[in-house]
């Protein structure tokens, strides 16, 4: 019967060895022989056996028939077979041929370690394995992906020339038009930057999304009347039918509703088509076109229930109601959920009922019924499970836990500010103290310090500022931490408490002007900009933008260079337009 041994021991990599009484065992004589597995048979006189067996095995192609065997040797076989590195037997016993497959795997992935065990050698193999698995089964999910948007765009007269039109940006076009500018402060001086930028980069995905971003800066700036051909610049045909998607939104976020629509419909794409008539029809319903909007939400709807293989149909049609509930349509958002319960499947049954919920706890507090927001709300709040829950039932059980706690922060803030509208901030503060006990149960790092961002936020909502601040100086991320602060400035300017506003706005501009990373900070400090241009504050507007500016300036891979540049004319487009307002 063949010997197994014991695999509680260490190993020593190959170029350092292991040694014996006698003998110097080289790499995984040590991890073989000394760290084997199965059961604990590994007895003092082992080490001289081990040591003539790596004798044998050195100058061997195959292992002697009395070699010992062992279950996790086998295993590593196996798995370095899989990685074409290994051609020898499956029989669980080291040789020659398994020891320099060791040392191909080393010099591809690097060294498994010096001294670690068996266990932990088998378990770096598979993971390299499975990496390596997860890149080919990636690239085949984006070979196939791309073929059949190639062939979805050629398909299209009305999309043909998007695929195959000259796909490279003009960069010395934009480099002159940079020049000119000589650091000039215009939204055009910017987008011409931006585009000298993206013109640089040499991988070619990073050029397309940073094109994605001027091309999206350009619309909502009013410069949007080359869309096609900057279309015709992006070299990944799956990023053009996302980029269609996404410009026909903002066509119709700016006001520009036909065009956006008009695009829209060419998209050949299913869900990027219907994922963007459902943006343009809240776009609509926010511009007051009600009429327009019913009757996009109801072609939306009935595009919906024809695609039963679509994945994110639910999705679409609470996000489409949610965004009518919000423009003010109760009654277009109450038809789109009540339709989506016609093609939900039992496992996205509940999900759509707690979006219901939430939908219409929202449209009862905007219009003033808060005891019945309240309600409903407190109904949600008390149920056992969650949807998180429900829609992680694949998850393990602790990150399904995490998932919903989460979910129940967000909910029992939402409960304390509508408890806290309702004149009722004694119970608002109790509901706060349940959402504290939540977030402190939410999986460390950045889900847990969002928990308490979004509390911090619901203390300075029901007017206890103190409580607030004490909570966002907490946190540890700085950008939340500054995002925090300045809204919570929106929130005391809003209630009436100037001097608590500005205060909390230095400590925002503080946070975010030492924010490590340039792009974070320069992105930052703009959308501040933009806000404080939209509250009809310009000086500070003004002087924000400058702050950003001067981080995004200092990017110099292309990378990041264009997209910020790209984000801060819009900003800039915000700014100024509040100045010729003013």
């Amino acid at each position: 019967m063949p010997r197994q041994v014991d695999s509680g021991k260490a190993f020593r990599s190959p170029r350092k060895g292991l040694r014996s009484r006698s003998a110097r065992l080289p790499f995984f004589l040590g991890l073989s022989l000394l760290a084997f597995i199965d059961c604990a048979a590994a007895q003092s006189g082992r080490l001289d056996q081990v040591a003539a067996l790596d004798r044998d095995a050195a100058g061997a192609g195959a292992a002697a028939p009395d070699l010992p065997w062992s279950a996790v040797v086998r295993d590593i076989q196996r798995e370095l077979r899989d990685l074409g590195l290994y051609d020898g037997p499956i029989d669980g016993r080291y040789d020659a041929r398994l020891k320099a497959a060791i040392g191909r795997f080393e010099a591809q992935h690097g060294e498994i370690g010096d001294g670690a065990p068996l266990a932990d050698a088998l378990r770096r193999i598979v993971s390299v394995r499975d990496a390596l698995h997860l890149r080919r089964d990636l690239n085949e999910i984006r070979d196939r992906q791309t073929e059949q948007a190639v062939r979805a765009l050629r398909a299209s007269p009305a999309t043909r020339d998007l695929i195959d039109a000259g796909k490279v940006p003009d960069g010395r076009s934009a480099a002159s038009q940079a020049a000119e500018c000589a650091g000039a402060v215009s939204v055009d001086c910017l987008l011409a930057e931006a585009r000298s930028a993206a013109a640089g980069i040499e991988q070619s995905n990073f050029q397309d999304w940073a094109l994605r971003d001027i091309i999206l800066t350009e619309i909502r700036t009013g410069r949007g009347n080359a869309v096609r051909e900057r279309l015709r610049h992006l070299s990944d045909a799956r990023l053009v039918l996302v980029a269609m998607r996404e410009a026909a939104e903002a066509l119709a976020e700016a006001g520009r509703i036909g065009e956006g629509l008009e695009l829209a419909e060419t998209v050949p794409d299913t869900e990027n088509r219907i994922r963007a008539v459902a943006s343009i029809a809240v776009s609509a319903a926010r511009a007051g076109e009600t009429g327009l909007a019913r009757k996009l939400s109801q072609r939306v709807v009935a595009m919906l229930d024809q695609e039963h293989a679509l994945a994110s149909r639910v999705a679409i049609a609470t996000t489409l109601a949610s965004g009518l509930a919000q423009s003010g349509d109760v009654e277009g958002a109450a038809y789109v959920i009540g339709a989506a319960r016609n093609f939900a499947s039992p496992a996205t049954a509940r999900l759509i009922k707690h979006a219901e919920v939430g939908m219409i706890t929202g449209a009862l507090a905007d219009t003033g019924d808060y005891g019945a927001a309240v309600d409903a709300l407190t109904a949600l709040v008390e149920e056992p499970g969650s949807a998180m829950i429900a829609a992680s039932a694949s998850a393990v059980s602790r990150a399904a836990f995490a998932e919903g706690d989460r979910y129940r922060v967000t909910t029992l803030c939402n409960l304390a500010v509508v408890q806290a509208k309702a004149g009722n901030r004694k119970a608002a503060a109790k509901t706060l103290g349940k959402a504290a006990a939540a977030a402190a149960r939410v999986r460390k790092g950045y889900p847990q310090e969002y928990s308490r961002f979004s509390l911090a936020l619901a203390w300075a909502r029901i007017g206890n500022f103190d409580k607030g601040e004490s909570e966002l100086s907490a946190l540890g991320n700085a950008n939340l931490r500054a995002e925090g602060f300045w809204r919570a400035a929106e929130i005391a300017g809003l209630a009436g408490d100037s001097g608590r506003a500005e205060a909390f706005e230095r400590q925002a501009l503080e946070i975010a002007g030492g924010i490590e990373s340039r792009f974070d900070r320069a992105v930052m400090l703009g959308d501040m900009a933009i806000a404080a241009a939209r509250a009809a504050r310009v000086s500070a507007a003004r002087r924000i933008f400058g702050k950003a500016l001067s981080a995004g300036r200092e990017l110099e891979a292309g990378w990041w260079r264009a997209r910020a540049l790209a984000r801060l004319a819009t900003a800039l487009h915000v700014v100024t337009g509040a100045e010729t307002a003013r």
